[in-house]
């Protein structure tokens, strides 16, 4: 399947009577009013992506331009004329002629944050100053029994984290385990 190119423009009838027309660049076709017919750039489009049938194609032609065709030569002449016709009156899109689920439009002016964040936000420091002591409750996994020992001769969290051995989230741990209590 051939890459979509943006830059492709469309001339978008957004009335009935074919008074209003819109142009958009192909990543804003689907915002605009459907069921109207449209015409796409004779350049990069095939000669379908016009007004059909044909006598329709003329009988608008000749409603809006200054000089009157009995015929087109073929379809592509066909598209090439209601483009060139159509391309000076075309105006920006305006709320009127967008679909009613895009009207409402996301403001982009700011930036969203990012999912995955690289700065890590400060936590509510633990008061390491809380007295600690060790409770009755063994462990049964051998590294934690291990753990126990560093709670020997201890007064205060910040005691246990001042041997080095114990980081503040495995004295956490064995808080939450019930294996020391502080207090």
């Amino acid at each position: 399947m051939p890459k979509q190119h943006k830059s492709i423009e469309f001339l978008c009838f957004t009335a009935p009577d074919y008074s209003r027309v819109v142009k958009v660049d192909m990543a804003e076709l689907h915002t605009i009013v459907q069921g109207y017919q449209r015409i796409g750039d004779p350049a990069f489009m095939s000669h379908q992506n016009t007004i059909t049938p044909e006598s329709k194609a003329l009988e608008i032609y000749n409603r809006f331009a200054k000089r009157k065709l009995k015929n087109f030569k073929n379809k592509k002449d066909c598209q090439i004329k209601l483009w060139n016709l159509f391309s000076k009156m075309a105006v920006k899109p305006e709320e009127t002629d967008m679909s009613r689920s895009k009207v409402f439009k996301i403001d982009r002016s700011k930036p969203k944050p990012d999912p995955l964040c690289k700065v890590i936000s400060a936590r509510d420091p633990y008061d390491t100053s809380q007295k600690l002591t060790r409770t009755n409750k063994m462990p049964m996994a051998s590294k934690n029994i291990e753990r126990m020992k560093q709670y020997e001769n201890i007064k205060t969290i910040q005691d246990v984290l001042d041997k080095g051995v114990l980081d503040i989230r495995a004295i956490k741990y064995d808080i939450k385990l019930g294996y020391v209590t502080k207090g």
